[in-house]
């Protein structure tokens, strides 16, 4: 029986990956969990999940798409929480470290998702953001973009205002898709099931959304976010 879904393959290394554009880095581990189908099972068993954001002004979340959420607890990701932690030096943990979170994402209708010439809502989040990637098949991976005309990389919470305004601002489940004009994808980071990436998450990145795989199957990953 296992005793931890969640525990740490400690014989993985861990890999050091350049990011010149953005003069930062990012870290990638392969084969991260023991155990990732006891991880894929709790998830399925011991979690809730549901829709993200489902009360947003004019969301077309769960009509035209699904971006979706697992919640759960358990004391095994408190040691998983921190020995990534340990990786980045980050200074805290975004929220608490024995929590459980995902994404997910699935579209819905073929008319509304133009992945072709469009980009997934490029965002921010709050320092470092570890994504664990649970996709057998692996996924196409996310992707690190540059707005012309604004910082490669924000320097503090709440920027994004400066970037993005008015119905604009507020638009990550209204108009997600963004033209890919306005946006330079400048690194894909690449996926594998089981693969840890952990990066500095003030770069707007996004799911990079390539094919119709995504109206057949669901993509997956854990997340766990940290502060620089």
């Amino acid at each position: 029986m296992i005793k931890n879904e969640f525990e740490v393959n400690l014989s993985s290394e861990v890999e050091e990956i350049p990011l010149p554009y953005f003069e930062r880095k990012y870290y990638q581990i392969d084969n991260f969990y023991k155990h990732p189908q006891a991880v894929l099972d709790y998830l399925d068993t011991r979690c809730s999940y549901t829709l993200f954001k489902p009360d947003q002004k004019g969301t077309f979340n769960g009509k035209t798409f699904a971006d979706k959420r697992h919640h759960g607890m358990h004391h095994g990701m408190y040691d998983t929480a921190h020995i990534i932690k340990k990786v980045c030096g980050a200074q805290d943990f975004r929220n608490d470290p024995q929590q459980i979170l995902t994404n997910t994402f699935q579209m819905l209708d073929k008319d509304y998702n133009d992945y072709e010439n469009n980009w997934w809502w490029p965002h921010l989040d709050h320092g470092w953001t570890a994504l664990i990637y649970l996709n057998k098949d692996g996924c196409e991976g996310t992707n690190l973009y540059h707005r012309p005309g604004i910082p490669k990389m924000m320097a503090q919470d709440g920027m994004d205002h400066l970037v993005r305004s008015g119905t604009e601002a507020n638009a990550e489940h209204v108009a997600p898709w963004v033209p890919k004009d306005k946006w330079n994808k400048i690194n894909t980071m690449e996926s594998k099931f089981n693969r840890m990436v952990l990066f500095p998450s003030k770069i707007y990145h996004g799911q990079n959304i390539i094919s119709d795989r995504w109206f057949n199957e669901v993509r997956m990953n854990q997340v766990v976010f940290f502060h620089y």
